[in-house]
């Protein structure tokens, strides 16, 4: 990717982060409080919110998170006009504030899904972008993305991504640089850890990818501590199927 470009790309990605975690702090941490309807959380969110037109209306993907936002800013402005101490009013806010909770819960999921859409499309670029003969910032940039990469999937499965990855063709990527015998070992290493991790990810899906193409053969010839390790796992899933 050009210079301005993966700068654009950072600082998408480093807004969404800071949004997925004040999403998250709502979810885990809602208040009952009126006062507290204006927290540092929820006007991030509304920020966002007040932006969606033009920020979420030119992606399909992002219809859902502008549904929720919309929905969340509805919530704190019936929460700010529910007052008085007596039951009816506490229970009111009892209510507003599961909603909240829940609704954060839900903008969180879409924030993550859009934060796997972006990193997973920089991965490929770079997969896809990658020379024979790369830069050494080259071959770093694709080492911490790869990492960011295996971080991801080492979470757990999940759906949306799954079909992400499935989608982008990431693992023929991987296999690509792990072969490409004018890969740095450091690098072919590194694909190889994305490969071990979405079999981790789902050994159903993606172990049979292993078997029938050239990995095997591949993290032979690599012959480090790293890429016989991790045929060593793979061996084992393959022989547990």
């Amino acid at each position: 990717m050009e210079d301005a470009e993966k700068e654009e790309s950072r600082q998408v990605l480093e807004v969404l982060e800071l949004l997925k975690q004040a999403s998250h702090d709502l979810h885990s941490n809602p208040s009952t409080e009126p006062s507290e309807s204006n927290s540092s959380a929820i006007k991030a969110l509304l920020e966002l919110e007040t932006e969606s037109d033009s920020i979420l209306s030119c992606d399909p993907n992002l219809s859902q998170l502008s549904h929720h936002l919309s929905y969340l800013k509805a919530l704190v402005e019936s929460l700010q006009q529910t007052r008085g101490h007596g039951l009816r009013s506490f229970l009111r806010r009892r209510a507003s504030t599961h909603e909240i909770a829940r609704i954060a819960g839900s903008i969180e999921s879409e924030i993550q899904a859009w934060i796997d859409r972006e990193s997973l499309e920089n991965l490929v670029k770079s997969l896809h972008g990658y020379s024979s003969s790369p830069s050494n910032s080259d071959v770093a940039e694709l080492i911490q993305l790869l990492t960011q990469f295996v971080d991801r999937v080492s979470q757990g499965f999940n759906r949306e991504l799954q079909d992400l990855v499935l989608k982008s063709k990431v693992f023929s990527l991987l296999e690509s640089v792990l072969c490409n015998p004018n890969s740095s070992k450091k690098l072919r290493e590194y694909s190889a850890f994305a490969i071990e991790a979405l079999i981790r990810f789902n050994k159903n899906v993606f172990v049979g990818q292993v078997l029938m193409g050239p990995t095997i053969q591949a993290l032979i010839s690599t012959g480090s501590v790293s890429s016989l390790t991790v045929l060593c796992f793979l061996s084992k899933q393959s022989r547990a199927r």
